[in-house]
């Protein structure tokens, strides 16, 4: 595998790379890799792809060898991770918004950090040029405004989204799980499992999205350390509120944890629930 830094050699090694004949797939992250990320890796290979994986913001020693030494037992061929003078010189003042999409925080960034999102992506989607790109529903907001910056751009990628990967007590594995504490851990469960029984409420033929809401409100209602934030059943593709569950509908839950000792932690879930339309 080779760690490329500077754009210029970037795009030779890309260049590289598609003589070979294969799809390019790329996964981008924040670096301190954990199974959630390598698992989109492992898709990508699964499409018979040649996997290029991005870190950035940069990741310096010793967590860019060790994420390094993880992507080589994944098969990955090269690993891009430019410093920030190398993808934002001084002077750079282009942003790539997605509007609509961004007006109201359904996951985990706020609508300012989504900008940022945006913008990165579509640089390292000029200089990488993939076939396609993985990101987890963890952050479906995210995963939806990206959808939508690729089709308005009419850029030539496949924005593929990939399961949740979570461990033994339902919490989405990611960059930041660690610091969440005992606390915010728990917090993180109790979310999830409301919105599995919320799932479970649908799948037994509930369909008033308010019914669905209030369960999810009530059942957080009950964690003395959470203050509700935020409860939905929109849209699966535009995000957009829906008074009736049907098609691909996402069940999201926002909460806040006030916590002894730590400034108050805002955290997300969602379930993705495919229901038929009543005939």
């Amino acid at each position: 595998m080779e760690v490329v830094s500077k754009i210029v050699r970037m795009r030779a090694v890309m260049d590289e790379l598609r003589q070979r004949g294969r799809p390019v797939a790329l996964v981008p992250t924040a670096g301190g890799l954990h199974e959630g990320q390598l698992s989109l890796v492992r898709q990508a290979r699964e499409r018979d792809a040649e996997v290029v994986v991005s870190i950035y913001p940069p990741s310096h020693d010793p967590g860019l060898t060790v994420d390094a030494e993880s992507l080589v037992g994944e098969g990955v061929r090269v690993l891009f991770a430019p410093d920030e003078n190398e993808l934002f010189p001084e002077g750079h003042c282009t942003r790539v918004e997605v509007s609509g999409l961004t007006e109201r925080r359904l996951g985990l960034k706020t609508r300012d950090e989504l900008v940022q999102v945006t913008t990165l992506v579509t640089k390292l989607f000029h200089v990488i040029r993939p076939d396609l790109a993985l990101f987890g529903w963890n952050d479906p907001q995210q995963l939806l405004v990206l959808r939508r910056l690729v089709r308005d751009l009419d850029l030539e990628v496949e924005i593929v989204g990939a399961p949740i990967v979570r461990d033994d007590e339902g919490v989405a594995l990611s960059t930041h799980r660690d610091d969440l504490g005992e606390a915010g851990r728990k917090a993180a469960s109790a979310i999830y499992r409301a919105l599995q029984e919320a799932r479970r409420l649908v799948e037994d033929g509930e369909r008033s999205s308010r019914a669905v809401i209030d369960a999810i409100t009530t059942r957080l209602g009950e964690e003395d350390d959470l203050d509700v934030a935020e409860v939905e059943v929109v849209g699966a593709r535009d995000l957009t509120p829906i008074d009736r569950v049907e098609g691909l509908v996402l069940l999201v839950a926002a909460a806040v944890l006030e916590a002894e000792g730590r400034e108050p932690l805002r955290l997300v879930d969602s379930l993705r629930v495919d229901v038929a339309q009543d005939s």
